[in-house]
């Protein structure tokens, strides 16, 4: 540590901002990450269930007159 001790003043404060700014970019990158694989796993959740509830009521007639070739191109359009 005796390099820091010899180092005039306007570089340890160049230094101790730089540090500062390192460990705060490092600290909001990990919130970001965090936030973001939460907020994916929802949305994902999310879409699915919005997929899934059309295509419930795209089925609903085919299913109450029991008519297999609309039920099929219904979920067709799923490929």
């Amino acid at each position: 540590m005796r390099w820091l001790a010899d180092l005039p003043i306007g570089s340890k404060l160049t230094l101790l901002a730089a540090a500062a700014s390192a460990i705060a970019l490092l600290v909001s990158s990990v919130a970001f990450i965090a936030y973001d694989r939460a907020t994916f796993d929802e949305s994902t959740v999310r879409r699915v269930s919005g997929d899934a509830a059309i295509v419930a009521a795209n089925s609903a007639t085919a299913i109450v007159f029991r008519d297999p070739e609309d039920a099929q191109a219904t979920l067709a359009a799923l490929a």
